[in-house]
Order: C-alpha cells, then structure tokens, then sequence
C-alpha cells in the first residue's frame, strides 16, 4: 500500500465502526474484541472520555470510581445446607418429605458491585455466580432427627448478569452508530447547521443580541457542570429579549389565541416570551398547520427552559451538557424560524389577524 492509499484517521475509523454494528448483530460475536475496536476508534480521533469507558469496560473499574448502574448486579443471600454434596443431597430429600420451611433461609434482596473487566461478564452470564459468606448457623434438618451447619452465600443469576451484559452491547452499538453517522455525514451536516448559524447570527447582531450568544456558546464549551446553567440562562434571556422587541403592544393579553388564563386568553405580558413569540408569529400571518407547530414550539421551548432552571434550583444539582446543548439548538431553530419566516418587525398594537387559523 502506498502512501496515497493509506486511510485517514476518520477513514480509518469509519471502517472500524462498520465492523463493530456488523459484528454486532451476528451471533458468533466477539465482545472483548468489539471493546477494543472501539476503544482503538476512540485513540485515532483522540476522543478521551469515551476511550476511558472502554477501558474500564474491558479491564475493569478502579475502587476510586463510582459504577455504572448496569455493574450493579441484583440477586439474593440466604442460608443453604453446603459444606459438602452430601450434606445438600440429604437436606434437600429430606424437604421432599418434610417440606420446606422458609424461616430457616433467611432470604433477602442483595446487590453485587461488580468491577471486573469483560471476561467476568462473558463467564458468569454463563454459570450465574455464587460467593459464599463466613456467616454459619446450626439448624435442625427437616426430619428434626440431625443438627447440621447452614452457610451464608450470595447468589446472583446468569439471567440478570446476562442482562447487564446485553447493556454493556447496546451501550456499544449506540455510540458505534451514532459515531459512524457523526464521521460519515458530519460534514454535510456541518454545512446545512452553519449556514444556518450564519443566518441567526447576522439577524441578532442587527438586533444588537450577539451577547446572549457568546454566553450560550461559553457555557457549551466549558468542561464545568455548573457553567452549563449559565448557557440555558442565555437562551432564557436571548428569547426573552427578542420577544420584548418583536411584541411591543402594552396589553396584558392576546385575544386571538387561546390561553390557560382565567379569561381563557393568552398570557402575552412580560416574561412570558413563549406566548409573546406565539403572539407574534400568528399576527404576522403564520396560521394553519406549520403556525401551530411553531406556536407550540416556541411555548414547549420555553417550558423546558424554565422547568431546566427551576429543577437546578430545587434539587442543587449541576445539569448536563446534553440539557444545554438540546436547549441551545432548540433556540437557534426558533431563532431561525423567525429570521427565515418574518420580517422582524415588531408588533406596536396588534389588530385582526390578517388569516383566521
């Protein structure tokens, strides 16, 4: 092979990636080696986070680290007569006569952490796995005619160590998928979202609103959870500032759309930038079908925002990178649309619109 036909990094992981979905779905896969045709995609494209994943997944979990919950494996302890084959043979005759009593058991609910590599899962989804306790007790047999010693053990199916070897798969071939449609068709992908970025952008700095996107774009970026909040802040307030320009008519309700008010019209004063928008895009003639969509839009858009913030507040806890990123695309479509839809100007007074819905 020469030098001109020697793949890209992104080819080359592109092809990776076409193998593992492939290998996948056949039954004579090969998980371990799936693992690590991942995690080598992960090393050529040098995405770190998901490489450590793989990683850990093949070798195992550090006790410094919290587990996943699919290595939180749930079974039982209880008492069993085991010390030898014998001593089990003869209890359990012995409840085939007598019958059973649960009491002596002591059966509950346990849960095994476990943070052994790949070779552990593919070898207990097989047999099950069972660790026997230092906790004994002597009981009476079920004949009543002979002592004997119980041990503690914790018993842990193959069904559920299966199950969370099928989780180990899925988690697999959702990120080998959606990295072969990232890799594949990105750069198309990129292009359609610039141009439209490009729209957006030119549109609010006319607006004089570019702000909000620095701040949006700054807490994207930053690798602190709590940053995230301030970028769903910025979306907040950049719809928020752009509602109070496009809706300027100082009456507190909108006649012409339906609200949960008391007088069952829209809510159309300040702050309520979902309902100001909504308001806007109908007087501007945005009726029918794709008014609506935009309408409920713009009030689901808001909704989330501020259910986003309020869930910040209540619980204290950071949200994700994924809550900011869905809220700030979401934004950027509405922005969109109203750049591409309307005229911007904004509403003074507003009158009968000029189509019915």
């Amino acid at each position: 092979m020469t030098d001109q036909d020697e793949l890209s990094p992104q080819d080359e992981a592109i092809s990776s990636l076409s193998e593992i979905i492939s290998e996948l779905t056949s039954p004579a896969r090969s998980l371990k080696l799936i693992l690590r045709k991942a995690q080598h995609v992960c090393e050529i494209l040098g995405w770190d986070s998901q490489k450590t994943w793989f990683q850990a997944e093949l070798s195992g979990y550090s006790s410094e680290v919290s587990l996943p919950a699919h290595r939180i494996i749930p079974g039982k302890k209880k008492y069993q007569a085991s010390r030898s084959t014998y001593d089990t043979m003869k209890w359990q005759s012995e409840e085939m006569v007598y019958g059973v009593n649960p009491d002596i058991f002591e059966e509950e609910d346990d849960v095994l952490e476990v943070r052994a590599g790949i070779d552990w899962f593919l070898a207990a989804s097989r047999t099950g796995y069972t660790e026997q306790t230092d906790e004994t007790k002597e009981v009476t047999s079920p004949s009543g005619k002979r002592r004997t010693t119980m041990a503690r053990v914790r018993t842990f199916s193959a069904a559920e160590i299966a199950a969370s070897l099928s989780e180990i798969e899925g988690r697999v071939y959702n990120f080998a998928s959606k990295a072969y449609v990232q890799l594949k068709y990105g750069t198309a992908i990129a292009d359609i979202w610039g141009e439209y970025r490009a729209k957006v952008e030119a549109a609010l700095s006319q607006l004089d609103l570019t702000d909000h996107l620095q701040a949006i774009e700054s807490g994207l970026q930053s690798t602190n959870p709590e940053i995230y909040r301030s970028a769903i802040l910025g979306c907040r307030n950049l719809l928020n500032d752009i509602a109070n320009h496009l809706w300027r008519d100082p009456r507190q309700r909108y006649e012409h759309l339906p609200g949960q008010t008391e007088d069952g019209k829209l809510d159309v004063s300040r702050g309520k930038f979902g309902n100001r928008i909504a308001a806007y895009l109908h007087q501007k003639g945005l009726t029918g079908t794709r008014g609506r969509y935009m309408r409920r839009e713009a009030d689901r858009l808001a909704e989330s925002i501020q259910s986003l913030i309020s869930f910040q507040s209540e619980a204290h806890e950071p949200l994700s990178r994924q809550d900011a990123r869905s809220a700030a695309i979401a934004t950027y479509v509405l922005v969109g649309e109203l750049v591409s839809r309307t005229d911007l100007q904004p509403i003074e007074e507003y009158g009968q619109p000029s189509v019915e819905d």
